[in-house]
């Protein structure tokens, strides 16, 4: 089904938008498997440059579908939640395990004069019950980065809703190859050094910039939606 090998009606196109190997690029090595796409974008440069390099499939650079719409859409998501959070807290969110973010996270706080607060389905036998959130939906999931002092995350989405709310936020590298799409994320905004082993310090982000390129790409982004879909590739 990845590679559109599923029964649709005659003259139906196929768009793959946003495509992400993560760890399997390695694993994309027959160009034949995309023949039935009439057009193909990807959410990485590294997944990108596999393709045309090693496969001869050109593609397009695009963001990720929750940077595709203006942060007023999440503003008003965030608002439909009814979860009360605490008036300061950092925001930590796993996808990878990794203590540094834990460590990190205890230091900002201190700074910070805040909780920490955690979303994540890890079990920490060093961490107290009422540091995690409990089991959230995707609109208290939004609500959750929107009034986070600061974010500590070792996840894309994580980094993406960062971005969106133009928060303060490290992502802490675990070193899984998923993280190509992170550094392609904030190298096309200018933040990669948001994207960090270990965490030093509390330095502010100016999103002027950042926002900015944004803009720029989520216009890229929805015009290769628009030619995609009038076939026009």
């Amino acid at each position: 089904a990845y590679l559109g090998k599923f029964s649709s009606p005659k003259g139906a196109l196929k768009i793959a938008y946003a495509a992400s190997a993560g760890a399997g690029e390695s694993l994309l090595t027959q160009s034949e498997d995309f023949c039935l796409f009439d057009a193909i974008s990807v959410r990485e440069k590294s997944l990108k440059t596999h393709l045309e390099q090693n496969l001869g499939i050109s593609s397009e650079l695009v963001l990720d579908p929750v940077l595709l719409v203006s942060p007023e859409i999440w503003h008003e998501v965030a608002a439909k939640s009814c979860y009360k959070t605490d008036k300061k807290y950092i925001l930590v969110y796993m996808m990878y395990f990794t203590p540094k973010v834990l460590t990190a996270a205890q230091k900002m706080a201190k700074k910070l004069n805040a909780k920490v607060k955690i979303i994540s389905d890890f079990s920490f036998q060093s961490v107290s019950a009422n540091h995690f959130f409990s089991p959230v939906g995707p609109v208290d999931f939004v609500k959750l980065f929107k009034n986070a002092e600061f974010v500590i995350t070792t996840s894309f989405h994580g980094t993406a809703f960062s971005v969106l709310f133009n928060k303060n936020f490290y992502f802490v590298s675990t070193g899984h190859q998923g993280e190509n799409r992170v550094y392609s994320l904030l190298s096309e905004i200018g933040l990669e050094n948001r994207l960090v082993k270990d965490i030093a310090d509390l330095t502010p982000i100016n999103y002027s910039s950042p926002n900015a390129k944004l803009s720029i790409l989520r216009i890229k982004s929805q015009a290769f939606l628009q030619k995609s879909l009038n076939g026009i590739v």
